[in-house]
């Protein structure tokens, strides 16, 4: 598929148009690919930027996350109640307040009272209720006024449906039925825990059938009445047939391929890298560089020679590191050294369970390569940030991902301060998800 920018790089573009366009080649391509049903966008506020999921967002504030809302919604769906072939149904998450959880850390409490959840949290849900008419919510993993949001009437029932006015299908975090029971220990019974949030609103549960496997007996015991598991069925249905899938579910495998990764996706894919990157300092205009002037550069740092896409990006058709693609621009015309400085953890993979930060003696040593190699250079760019394995969903006890501090990690100061007291020429650019200070 075609990659664009993460969600909180697309924000700092400020421009409502352009992730129109992005979202509406987004939904063409999933939807060529038999997809129907995106879980997207994510409208959580960002108030820890420890969370692990800070890349998902778009940001802090509630006036511009509303609007880029809207606007990648009506680009999901269209605006009709019938979806064409190129559109898909969109989902609203994480409704509750996901943003600023107890240490920023991704399923734990959210202590934060009613009147600050509705004039800042959220607003964007509103927003993309109200003017979007999203198709799909998705409630949040955390407890939210001392109840799960995954059983909390008040929020999905009463806030959510009867003073928002929405319709559409409720539908379930992964695996956070079951986490009534298992992590949040209101009830020793799954089963009990997909009736609480079943009474609760939600209509579906994902990924895969968990509290709601065997609701069956709680309609025979009068616990489930058959108008209320009609009105649930009634929503799934309802988004099927909005969608066209009783009519027309199949997709043509040939016109998928020259729309996914298509040149015409990537040079909107590139336009919108040119409008997310941000400035932070140019100290006497540094910036841009002048080849003509440039016969030695050395690009240094973890992060040079690495294609970092965030999480949950799978690799697009192609994939090049920022080493590579200076190589590949100007390697005839200016010697483009290397030197890694720092590994910051053990693996890069966003999948792996268990993390380590890397070696600090071997970084040491590579600290002093990188040294030796930035003498030989007439500028130095700095490669730093973090990686996808730093920062990421933390879902389960083995599988961590909020971050303690907000500082370079392993070595990257370190780096930094050997570099500069060189005195050469240099700048830095920071690949993060979450701000670093």
């Amino acid at each position: 598929a075609t990659n664009f920018p993460i969600p909180i790089g697309l924000a700092s573009s400020w421009n409502e148009g352009l992730l129109t366009e992005i979202y509406n080649h987004v939904a063409e391509e999933v939807r060529a690919r038999g997809g129907q049903h995106v879980l997207a966008p994510v409208v959580d506020l960002t108030r820890d930027p420890r969370w692990g999921r800070t890349e998902e967002t778009m940001g802090e504030d509630p006036f511009l996350v509303s609007r880029l809302a809207v606007a990648q919604v009506k680009a999901y769906q269209g605006e009709g109640a019938y979806l064409g072939k190129n559109k898909v149904a969109a989902t609203l998450k994480h409704f509750g307040v996901h943003g600023q959880s107890e240490g920023g850390l991704n399923v734990a409490p959210s202590n934060i009272d009613e009147r600050t959840a509705r004039e800042i949290f959220f607003k964007p849900f509103q927003a993309a209720i109200t003017e979007g008419k999203v198709m799909s919510v998705m409630a949040t993993y955390n407890e939210i006024w001392g109840l799960p949001a995954h059983m909390n009437a008040y929020l999905l029932k009463d806030i959510l449906r009867k003073e928002w006015g929405f319709n559409g299908l409720l539908v379930s975090d992964y695996f956070a039925v079951n986490d009534l029971s298992t992590l949040h220990k209101i009830t020793p019974s799954v089963d009990e825990a997909g009736l609480l949030a079943f009474k609760a609103g939600v209509d579906l549960e994902t990924p895969d059938p968990g509290g709601f496997r065997d609701l069956k007996q709680f309609v025979t015991s009068g616990k489930i009445t058959m108008a209320e598991l009609d009105s649930a069925v009634a929503r799934v249905l309802i988004a099927k047939f909005r969608l066209g899938l009783f009519d027309d579910p199949y997709v043509d495998a040939a016109k998928a391929d020259t729309i996914v990764g298509s040149l015409q996706k990537r040079a909107v894919a590139y336009k919108a890298a040119t409008e997310s990157m941000v400035l932070l300092k140019n100290e006497d205009n540094f910036l841009p560089l002048d080849p003509t002037k440039v016969k030695t550069i050395a690009f240094i740092g973890p992060n040079a020679d690495k294609c970092l896409l965030g999480g949950y990006s799978s690799k697009p058709r192609f994939c090049i590191s920022p080493l590579q693609a200076m190589q590949e621009k100007y390697g005839k015309d200016i010697k483009v050294l290397y030197a890694e400085g720092v590994k910051i953890t053990d693996k890069n993979n966003w999948f792996a369970d268990t993390i380590n930060l890397a070696d600090a003696a071997a970084n040491a040593a590579k600290i002093r390569e990188a040294v030796a190699v930035a003498r030989q250079a007439d500028v130095v760019v700095l490669f730093v940030g973090g990686n996808e394995s730093v920062s990421r969903e933390g879902w389960a006890p083995n599988h961590l991902g909020d971050l303690p501090t907000l500082e370079l990690l392993n070595g990257q100061q370190e780096l930094i301060r050997e570099i500069v007291a060189l005195g050469k020429p240099t700048c830095a650019f920071i690949n993060s998800g979450p701000p670093l200070s």
